[in-house]
This record gives structure tokens, C-alpha cells and sequence, in this order.
């Protein structure tokens, strides 16, 4: 469990926003909210169209997770709100990361055999 009841099992990460730590979370809503707005049918879509994402792209997944953390938080109020740009897109990365289980920390349910913490040991690496 992470401090500020921040809890990485269910996905949370936090991002400070005007001087305040708020909760992102990458719920299935968040994300069907986040594949509606920016208009993709599913996370192959969503995944292409994250690979240069705009500022408005940003906005609207930083209010989808922020809404999935229990902050409702419209897009064009976080237009005038106070954050750091690289931790705002670090942040909404691991909270991707977390959700799509790509993290690589201890997860519930992850078979062991995947978590050696050997480096560079795992899936794909010879």
C-alpha cells in the first residue's frame, strides 16, 4: 500500500495538481470514456493513437483517469489546473502500466515464474 491511500494493486498513482495529490486509476470506464473521446474502437486504436499523443489528448485521459480515482475533474477545468507536464505523462503511463498489468512489480495473481527479479530475466529474453 502506497501513503495517501494510494494503492498500486488496484492501479492507483498519484499526480500532484495545483499543489494537491490526487488519485489516476485506469478503470474499465476510464477507459471506455478515454477510447470514446478520442474517438477509437479498441486499445489497438487507442495504443496508435497514444504514440504521439496531443495536448488535448492528454487532458482527456488525465481527466478519464482521474474520474476512474474518484476525482471528477472535467477536461476544460484541467485546462487552467497546475501540473507538471512530465510527471502528468509518467504518471498516466503507469497508471496504463498497472492496469494492463505491465508493471514490474508483485501483482495478485502473477505467476511467479514471471517475477525472478533477475535482471533482464523474463519473457522474450535469451
Amino acid at each position: 500500500m502506497m501513503a495517501n491511500g494510494m494503492n498500486r494493486f488496484r492501479g492507483d498513482v498519484a499526480l500532484e495538481i495545483d499543489g494537491e495529490t490526487h488519485t489516476l486509476r485506469l478503470t474499465l470506464g476510464a477507459l471506455a470514456q478515454i477510447e470514446t473521446a478520442l474517438g477509437t474502437d479498441d486499445l489497438a486504436g487507442l495504443t496508435a493513437r497514444l504514440a504521439n499523443p496531443s495536448a488535448r489528448d492528454l487532458l482527456v485521459i488525465l481527466s478519464a483517469l482521474l474520474g476512474g480515482g474518484g476525482h471528477d475533474v472535467a477536461v476544460d477545468t484541467l485546462k487552467s489546473k497546475s501540473f507538471d507536464l512530465k510527471a502528468a505523462m509518467a504518471a498516466v503511463a503507469r497508471a496504463f502500466a498497472l492496469a494492463l498489468g505491465a508493471d514490474d512489480g508483485e501483482r495478485p495473481g502473477k505467476p511467479l515464474s514471471q517475477n525472478t527479479g533477475a535482471a533482464g530475466a523474463g519473457p522474450g529474453s535469451a
